[in-house]
C-alpha cells in the first residue's frame, strides 16, 4: 500500500506465480531404440588431424594405431609417411643457406678487402654465393613436396584401414 500526502492510499495485490507446464512426446523408433550401438571405426581426416570414434587424434596416434594392425601395406604407407616428414624439415635450412649467399656475394665484390675500398672480383665466392643460392630456393620446394608425399601416404594407409577394419 502506498499513502500519498493528499490522502489517497493505494493497494497492491500480490498475485500467485502462473505455472506453466510443457510436455514433451518423444517419437522413436523401435528398431534404433532396441540395436546395439557399433562402434564408429573409421578415420576421417579433420584438417592437419584425424577423426577416430568422435574425437580428435593427432598424426602419432593414429600411426601408433595403423601399425598395430599389422597390414604390411599399413605399414608401408605409415613408414613412407614417417620418412616424408623427416625431410619436410629440410626447408628451415633456407634460411641459413640465403644469409650465407648474400655473404659470399658481398665478398665476392671486394668491398671487404684489406686495401680498403673496392678490391678485385672474386669469381670463387660468387661461384659459392650462387650455390647456396640455389640451395636456399630449392630446400623450401623439397620441403612442400615431403609435405604432399606425407599427407598422400596417410591417406592412403587410412584408405585400406576404412576398407579392411
Amino acid at each position: 500500500m502506498i499513502k500519498f500526502s493528499n490522502g489517497v492510499k493505494e493497494v497492491f495485490k500480490q498475485e500467485a506465480p502462473v505455472k506453466t507446464t510443457i510436455t514433451v512426446t518423444e517419437k522413436t523408433n523401435d528398431y534404433y531404440a532396441t540395436a546395439p550401438a557399433k562402434p564408429n571405426n573409421r578415420i576421417d581426416t579433420w584438417g592437419s588431424r584425424f577423426r577416430y570414434q568422435d574425437r580428435t587424434i593427432s598424426e602419432r596416434d593414429l600411426h601408433d594405431m595403423l601399425l598395430k594392425t599389422n597390414n604390411k601395406q599399413i605399414m608401408g604407407f605409415v613408414g613412407q609417411a614417417k620418412d616424408a616428414k623427416s625431410i619436410q624439415y629440410i626447408g628451415f635450412a633456407a634460411i641459413p643457406l640465403g644469409i650465407t649467399s648474400y655473404i659470399f656475394l658481398i665478398k665476392s665484390t671486394g668491398i671487404f678487402s684489406s686495401s680498403g675500398g673496392y678490391g678485385r672480383f672474386d669469381s670463387g665466392d660468387l661461384a659459392i654465393s650462387a650455390v647456396c643460392a640455389a640451395a636456399a630456393i630449392t630446400c623450401p620446394i623439397i620441403s612442400g613436396v615431403s609435405k604432399s608425399n606425407r599427407n598422400k601416404y596417410n591417406r592412403q594407409a587410412i584408405k585400406i584401414y576404412n576398407e579392411k577394419f
